[in-house]
Protein backbone atom coordinates (compact mmCIF):
# COMPACT_ATOMS: atom_id res chain seq x y z
CA UNK A 1 0.00 0.00 0.00
CA UNK A 2 1.45 3.33 -0.89
CA UNK A 3 1.16 6.08 1.47
CA UNK A 4 -0.84 8.64 -0.27
CA UNK A 5 -3.41 9.10 -3.19
CA UNK A 6 -3.57 11.95 -5.34
CA UNK A 7 -6.45 12.86 -7.42
CA UNK A 8 -7.06 14.63 -10.05
CA UNK A 9 -9.65 15.16 -12.25
CA UNK A 10 -9.32 16.20 -15.59
CA UNK A 11 -11.99 17.55 -18.30
CA UNK A 12 -10.49 19.35 -20.99
CA UNK A 13 -7.47 20.60 -19.44
CA UNK A 14 -5.08 20.22 -22.27
CA UNK A 15 -3.44 23.72 -21.65
CA UNK A 16 -2.54 23.40 -18.00
CA UNK A 17 -2.66 19.54 -17.37
CA UNK A 18 1.40 19.08 -17.77
CA UNK A 19 2.05 21.68 -15.64
CA UNK A 20 -0.12 20.29 -12.75
CA UNK A 21 1.37 16.63 -13.32
CA UNK A 22 4.95 18.07 -13.34
CA UNK A 23 4.44 19.84 -9.97
CA UNK A 24 2.93 16.30 -8.54
CA UNK A 25 6.06 14.53 -9.74
CA UNK A 26 8.41 16.66 -8.37
CA UNK A 27 7.11 16.25 -4.92
CA UNK A 28 9.96 16.09 -2.27
CA UNK A 29 7.75 13.07 -1.08
CA UNK A 30 7.76 10.23 -3.56
CA UNK A 31 5.63 7.15 -1.51
CA UNK A 32 2.74 8.47 -3.65
CA UNK A 33 0.09 6.97 -6.73
CA UNK A 34 -0.94 9.50 -9.11
CA UNK A 35 -4.78 9.07 -10.06
CA UNK A 36 -6.14 11.15 -13.34
CA UNK A 37 -9.44 10.68 -13.78
CA UNK A 38 -10.55 11.80 -17.45
CA UNK A 39 -13.43 12.73 -17.11
CA UNK A 40 -14.96 12.56 -21.38
CA UNK A 41 -12.53 15.10 -22.31
CA UNK A 42 -12.62 16.06 -25.87
CA UNK A 43 -9.42 17.94 -26.23
CA UNK A 44 -6.48 15.98 -26.03
CA UNK A 45 -6.02 15.59 -22.23
CA UNK A 46 -6.14 12.16 -22.03
CA UNK A 47 -3.15 11.76 -24.73
CA UNK A 48 -0.97 14.07 -22.21
CA UNK A 49 -2.33 11.88 -19.44
CA UNK A 50 -0.83 8.78 -21.28
CA UNK A 51 2.48 10.28 -21.96
CA UNK A 52 3.12 10.83 -18.44
CA UNK A 53 1.66 7.15 -17.46
CA UNK A 54 4.06 5.92 -19.48
CA UNK A 55 6.82 7.94 -17.83
CA UNK A 56 6.66 6.91 -14.24
CA UNK A 57 4.62 3.80 -12.79
CA UNK A 58 2.95 5.57 -9.97
CA UNK A 59 0.55 7.37 -12.45
CA UNK A 60 -2.78 5.91 -13.00
CA UNK A 61 -5.32 7.11 -15.73
CA UNK A 62 -8.86 5.90 -15.32
CA UNK A 63 -11.29 7.39 -18.48
CA UNK A 64 -15.05 7.83 -18.01
CA UNK A 65 -17.75 9.62 -19.76
CA UNK A 66 -18.30 13.29 -18.79
CA UNK A 67 -20.07 13.32 -15.03
CA UNK A 68 -18.71 16.39 -13.15
CA UNK A 69 -16.33 16.95 -11.29
CA UNK A 70 -17.55 15.24 -8.40
CA UNK A 71 -18.19 12.09 -10.18
CA UNK A 72 -14.19 12.09 -11.33
CA UNK A 73 -13.33 12.94 -7.81
CA UNK A 74 -15.35 10.12 -6.59
CA UNK A 75 -14.16 7.61 -8.97
CA UNK A 76 -10.65 8.28 -7.47
CA UNK A 77 -11.46 7.71 -4.04
CA UNK A 78 -13.25 4.44 -5.39
CA UNK A 79 -9.77 3.35 -6.64
CA UNK A 80 -7.25 4.36 -4.73
CA UNK A 81 -5.32 2.68 -2.79
CA UNK A 82 -3.05 4.82 -0.18
CA UNK A 83 -3.17 5.59 3.64
CA UNK A 84 -3.90 8.97 2.95
CA UNK A 85 -5.53 10.85 0.14
CA UNK A 86 -5.49 13.94 -1.56
CA UNK A 87 -7.37 16.06 -4.50
CA UNK A 88 -5.56 18.73 -6.98
CA UNK A 89 -7.68 20.13 -9.69
CA UNK A 90 -6.15 19.46 -13.32
CA UNK A 91 -4.80 23.25 -13.75
CA UNK A 92 -3.48 24.29 -10.26
CA UNK A 93 -0.15 23.58 -9.18
CA UNK A 94 1.61 23.11 -6.02
CA UNK A 95 5.16 23.51 -4.52
CA UNK A 96 7.87 20.82 -4.34
CA UNK A 97 7.16 20.11 -0.14
CA UNK A 98 3.51 20.46 -0.21
CA UNK A 99 3.42 16.77 0.61
CA UNK A 100 5.83 16.20 2.54
CA UNK A 101 4.85 18.77 4.74
CA UNK A 102 0.96 17.63 5.37
CA UNK A 103 2.50 14.43 5.88
CA UNK A 104 4.79 14.99 8.56
CA UNK A 105 2.02 17.18 10.24
CA UNK A 106 -0.49 14.65 9.93
CA UNK A 107 1.94 11.66 11.65
CA UNK A 108 2.86 14.28 13.90
CA UNK A 109 -0.47 15.19 15.54
CA UNK A 110 -2.15 12.19 14.77
CA UNK A 111 -4.67 14.05 12.60
CA UNK A 112 -7.46 12.79 9.87
CA UNK A 113 -6.95 16.04 8.56
CA UNK A 114 -3.99 17.76 7.63
CA UNK A 115 -3.98 21.51 6.11
CA UNK A 116 -2.02 24.07 4.44
CA UNK A 117 -2.20 27.09 3.25
CA UNK A 118 -3.41 28.51 -0.52
CA UNK A 119 -2.11 31.20 -2.26
CA UNK A 120 -4.31 32.47 -5.42
CA UNK A 121 -3.30 33.94 -8.35
CA UNK A 122 -5.68 36.05 -10.88
CA UNK A 123 -5.27 38.55 -13.30
CA UNK A 124 -1.75 38.66 -12.40
CA UNK A 125 -2.40 39.63 -8.37
CA UNK A 126 -1.49 36.89 -5.80
CA UNK A 127 -3.63 37.17 -2.65
CA UNK A 128 -2.90 35.00 -0.01
CA UNK A 129 -3.03 35.19 4.45
CA UNK A 130 0.24 35.97 6.54
CA UNK A 131 2.29 32.81 6.64
CA UNK A 132 2.28 30.69 9.73
CA UNK A 133 4.98 27.51 10.29
CA UNK A 134 3.15 26.47 13.45
CA UNK A 135 0.79 23.64 13.42
CA UNK A 136 -2.14 24.27 14.78
CA UNK A 137 -4.39 21.28 16.45
CA UNK A 138 -7.84 21.94 16.15
CA UNK A 139 -10.90 18.88 17.63
CA UNK A 140 -14.21 18.46 15.78
CA UNK A 141 -15.63 21.83 17.28
CA UNK A 142 -12.43 24.03 16.36
CA UNK A 143 -12.11 22.60 13.18
CA UNK A 144 -15.99 23.41 11.97
CA UNK A 145 -16.07 27.17 13.50
CA UNK A 146 -12.20 27.10 11.40
CA UNK A 147 -14.01 26.47 8.30
CA UNK A 148 -17.27 28.23 8.70
CA UNK A 149 -15.71 31.62 9.62
CA UNK A 150 -12.95 31.35 6.35
CA UNK A 151 -9.53 30.05 8.68
CA UNK A 152 -9.91 26.87 7.01
CA UNK A 153 -10.23 27.53 2.97
CA UNK A 154 -13.13 25.33 1.72
CA UNK A 155 -11.34 23.93 -0.88
CA UNK A 156 -10.47 20.03 -0.67
CA UNK A 157 -7.09 20.73 -2.70
CA UNK A 158 -4.89 21.96 0.16
CA UNK A 159 -5.58 18.80 2.43
CA UNK A 160 -5.04 15.66 2.46
CA UNK A 161 -6.89 13.39 4.92
CA UNK A 162 -7.08 9.41 6.21
CA UNK A 163 -8.49 7.25 3.77
CA UNK A 164 -10.97 5.71 5.40
CA UNK A 165 -12.51 9.05 6.74
CA UNK A 166 -12.31 10.12 2.63
CA UNK A 167 -13.72 7.58 1.62
CA UNK A 168 -16.42 7.58 3.30
CA UNK A 169 -17.78 10.56 2.10
CA UNK A 170 -18.78 11.16 -1.34
CA UNK A 171 -18.62 14.77 -3.36
CA UNK A 172 -22.03 16.07 -4.57
CA UNK A 173 -22.96 18.51 -7.30
CA UNK A 174 -21.07 20.75 -9.45
CA UNK A 175 -21.08 23.98 -7.39
CA UNK A 176 -19.44 24.60 -3.77
CA UNK A 177 -19.01 21.11 -3.75
CA UNK A 178 -15.73 21.38 -2.10
CA UNK A 179 -17.59 23.34 0.54
CA UNK A 180 -19.78 20.85 1.27
CA UNK A 181 -17.32 17.96 0.92
CA UNK A 182 -15.10 19.55 3.34
CA UNK A 183 -17.97 20.13 6.18
CA UNK A 184 -19.10 16.62 6.19
CA UNK A 185 -15.35 15.70 6.20
CA UNK A 186 -14.79 18.08 9.17
CA UNK A 187 -18.02 17.47 10.89
CA UNK A 188 -16.71 13.90 11.01
CA UNK A 189 -12.59 14.18 11.85
CA UNK A 190 -11.71 13.79 15.45
CA UNK A 191 -8.30 15.64 14.85
CA UNK A 192 -7.02 18.19 12.33
CA UNK A 193 -3.35 19.57 11.67
CA UNK A 194 -3.38 22.85 9.88
CA UNK A 195 -0.33 25.34 9.03
CA UNK A 196 -1.18 28.54 7.04
CA UNK A 197 2.29 28.24 4.98
CA UNK A 198 0.89 28.42 1.63
CA UNK A 199 1.75 25.52 -1.02
CA UNK A 200 -1.11 25.03 -2.93
CA UNK A 201 -1.56 27.43 -5.66
CA UNK A 202 -4.92 27.89 -6.80
CA UNK A 203 -5.24 29.57 -10.39
CA UNK A 204 -8.81 31.59 -11.00
CA UNK A 205 -8.73 31.60 -14.71
CA UNK A 206 -11.23 33.83 -16.42
CA UNK A 207 -13.42 30.66 -18.61
CA UNK A 208 -13.53 29.22 -14.86
CA UNK A 209 -16.86 28.38 -13.03
CA UNK A 210 -15.95 30.04 -10.32
CA UNK A 211 -15.59 33.56 -12.99
CA UNK A 212 -18.55 32.61 -14.32
CA UNK A 213 -21.78 34.88 -14.67
CA UNK A 214 -24.66 33.62 -13.58
CA UNK A 215 -26.88 31.17 -14.10
CA UNK A 216 -29.24 28.39 -12.86
CA UNK A 217 -26.17 25.98 -11.49
CA UNK A 218 -25.25 28.40 -9.48
CA UNK A 219 -28.10 28.76 -7.52
CA UNK A 220 -26.35 25.04 -5.92
CA UNK A 221 -24.63 27.16 -4.16
CA UNK A 222 -27.42 28.29 -1.78
CA UNK A 223 -28.76 24.89 -1.52
CA UNK A 224 -25.44 23.88 -0.20
CA UNK A 225 -25.46 26.68 2.45
CA UNK A 226 -28.83 25.60 3.38
CA UNK A 227 -28.13 22.09 3.80
CA UNK A 228 -25.03 22.92 6.14
CA UNK A 229 -27.23 25.00 7.89
CA UNK A 230 -30.07 22.57 8.66
CA UNK A 231 -26.82 20.39 9.52
CA UNK A 232 -25.45 22.46 12.46
CA UNK A 233 -29.06 23.18 13.92
CA UNK A 234 -29.75 19.66 14.08
CA UNK A 235 -26.11 18.40 15.30
CA UNK A 236 -24.21 20.93 16.41
CA UNK A 237 -25.88 24.32 17.52
CA UNK A 238 -22.69 25.85 19.49
CA UNK A 239 -21.98 26.75 15.52
CA UNK A 240 -25.56 28.35 14.57
CA UNK A 241 -24.19 31.77 14.38
CA UNK A 242 -21.30 31.15 12.27
CA UNK A 243 -23.35 28.59 9.73
CA UNK A 244 -26.10 31.30 9.39
CA UNK A 245 -23.44 34.12 8.19
CA UNK A 246 -22.31 31.53 5.77
CA UNK A 247 -25.74 31.41 4.58
CA UNK A 248 -26.35 34.99 4.45
CA UNK A 249 -23.15 35.38 2.71
CA UNK A 250 -24.12 32.90 0.33
CA UNK A 251 -27.16 34.02 -0.78
CA UNK A 252 -25.63 37.73 -1.02
CA UNK A 253 -23.16 37.16 -3.28
CA UNK A 254 -25.83 35.25 -5.53
CA UNK A 255 -28.12 38.25 -5.52
CA UNK A 256 -25.26 40.38 -6.63
CA UNK A 257 -24.59 37.87 -9.71
CA UNK A 258 -28.10 37.67 -10.45
CA UNK A 259 -28.63 41.69 -10.73
CA UNK A 260 -25.13 42.16 -12.68
CA UNK A 261 -26.28 39.30 -14.89
CA UNK A 262 -29.87 40.05 -15.76
CA UNK A 263 -33.06 40.34 -13.00
CA UNK A 264 -35.62 40.27 -15.36
CA UNK A 265 -34.13 37.30 -17.43
CA UNK A 266 -33.63 35.29 -13.87
CA UNK A 267 -36.60 36.87 -12.49
CA UNK A 268 -37.93 33.45 -10.51
CA UNK A 269 -34.03 33.24 -9.00
CA UNK A 270 -34.33 36.64 -7.55
CA UNK A 271 -37.60 36.25 -5.83
CA UNK A 272 -36.26 33.50 -4.04
CA UNK A 273 -32.91 34.63 -3.10
CA UNK A 274 -34.79 37.86 -2.16
CA UNK A 275 -37.22 36.05 0.30
CA UNK A 276 -34.77 34.44 1.65
CA UNK A 277 -32.53 37.09 2.60
CA UNK A 278 -35.69 38.79 3.79
CA UNK A 279 -35.67 36.16 6.72
CA UNK A 280 -32.37 37.72 8.09
CA UNK A 281 -33.93 41.37 8.32
CA UNK A 282 -34.41 41.08 12.26
CA UNK A 283 -31.36 39.47 13.07
CA UNK A 284 -28.35 40.53 10.74
CA UNK A 285 -27.21 43.56 13.26
CA UNK A 286 -26.62 40.69 15.66
CA UNK A 287 -24.55 38.46 13.10
CA UNK A 288 -21.52 38.95 14.32
CA UNK A 289 -19.51 36.80 11.98
CA UNK A 290 -20.82 39.27 8.70
CA UNK A 291 -18.75 41.90 7.52
CA UNK A 292 -20.15 45.69 8.66
CA UNK A 293 -20.39 45.94 4.67
CA UNK A 294 -22.11 43.45 4.01
CA UNK A 295 -24.83 44.28 6.57
CA UNK A 296 -24.80 47.89 5.48
CA UNK A 297 -25.33 46.67 1.62
CA UNK A 298 -28.28 43.98 2.51
CA UNK A 299 -30.09 46.97 4.55
CA UNK A 300 -29.74 49.32 1.42
CA UNK A 301 -31.09 45.73 -1.16
CA UNK A 302 -33.67 46.08 1.95
CA UNK A 303 -34.81 49.71 1.87
CA UNK A 304 -34.52 50.36 -1.96
CA UNK A 305 -33.83 47.29 -4.31
CA UNK A 306 -33.53 49.52 -7.48
CA UNK A 307 -31.15 51.84 -5.79
CA UNK A 308 -29.24 48.59 -4.69
CA UNK A 309 -28.71 47.97 -7.88
CA UNK A 310 -27.42 51.04 -9.09
CA UNK A 311 -24.80 51.35 -6.26
CA UNK A 312 -23.43 48.09 -6.67
CA UNK A 313 -22.70 47.99 -10.41
CA UNK A 314 -21.42 51.91 -9.75
CA UNK A 315 -18.98 49.74 -7.40
CA UNK A 316 -18.28 46.87 -9.99
CA UNK A 317 -17.49 49.13 -12.63
CA UNK A 318 -15.53 51.55 -10.61
CA UNK A 319 -13.30 49.25 -8.47
CA UNK A 320 -12.72 46.61 -10.87
CA UNK A 321 -14.37 43.80 -8.75
CA UNK A 322 -14.13 40.12 -9.07
CA UNK A 323 -17.61 40.06 -9.72
CA UNK A 324 -18.20 42.57 -12.71
CA UNK A 325 -15.42 40.74 -14.23
CA UNK A 326 -17.27 37.64 -14.56
CA UNK A 327 -16.72 36.30 -18.41
CA UNK A 328 -19.56 34.06 -19.15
Amino acid sequence: MVALSIIVPVYNKEEYIDGTITSILAQSFTDFELLLIDDGSTDKSAQRCAYYAAMDNRIRVVSQANQGVSQARNTGLRLSEGTYIGFIDGDDLIEPDMYELLITNALATQADVSVCGMKVFHAGSVSEKAASHQVQVFNRNEALSAMLTGVLEWSANNKIYVAALAKSIAFEGRINEDLYYVFRVLSQANKVGFTNNPKYHYIKRDNSVSMAKFNAAQMESIAVSQRILAAIQQDSPAHLEEARALDFGAHLSILNMILLASKVKYDAYYQQVSRNLAAYADSVNQLKYVAPKQKYAFKLFMLNPLLYNFFLRSYCFWFSTEAGKKTR
